[in-house]
């Protein structure tokens, strides 16, 4: 698969976010994308919340290899984000859960793994409230 583009990582031109998304994830490889994630996994998830349907295919499976990785764990703020982020591109007001269907085995691989290893993350319920709900939804969603 081809490094995606800058307007394929931001399309809407004078977005911030996307602009932000491009300078950190253009040219960059799924591999080089996971250390980013390793270095601060809740500060670049959100470049994914931004990134056009494209980018966010080419590049969410570096957020999962970072999710399976001996590195995200007691890593609940990214885990959190994470279900939060895949809930924002699948809604309808977001309008791409179409567009990023070829990231839906990925993002229901990202939700099997939290609820098979919950307590890895250490998900603290009275930050984060009981995420294995919001976490099933997502799978029969993406099922």
């Amino acid at each position: 698969m081809q490094l995606p583009t800058k307007l394929e990582i931001n399309p809407e031109r004078g977005c911030l976010d996307g602009d932000h998304a491009m300078e950190m994830f253009h040219g960059k490889t799924v591999a080089e994308a996971e250390l980013l994630f390793r270095e601060n996994g809740l500060f670049y998830q959100e470049d994914l919340m931004w990134m056009g349907p494209i980018g966010f295919v080419f590049y969410f499976p570096a957020a999962l290899a970072y999710l399976l990785s001996e590195h995200s764990a007691e890593d609940a703020d990214f885990v959190s984000s994470m279900i939060s982020l895949m809930e924002f591109r699948l809604d309808e007001e977001n309008g791409d859960a179409e567009e990023i269907r070829g990231a839906f085995p990925d993002m229901l691989a990202f939700c099997r793994y939290t609820l098979e290893n919950y307590d890895r993350f250490e998900l603290d319920p009275d930050i984060y409230g009981d995420l294995r709900p919001k976490t099933q939804a997502l799978i029969d969603r993406l099922s």
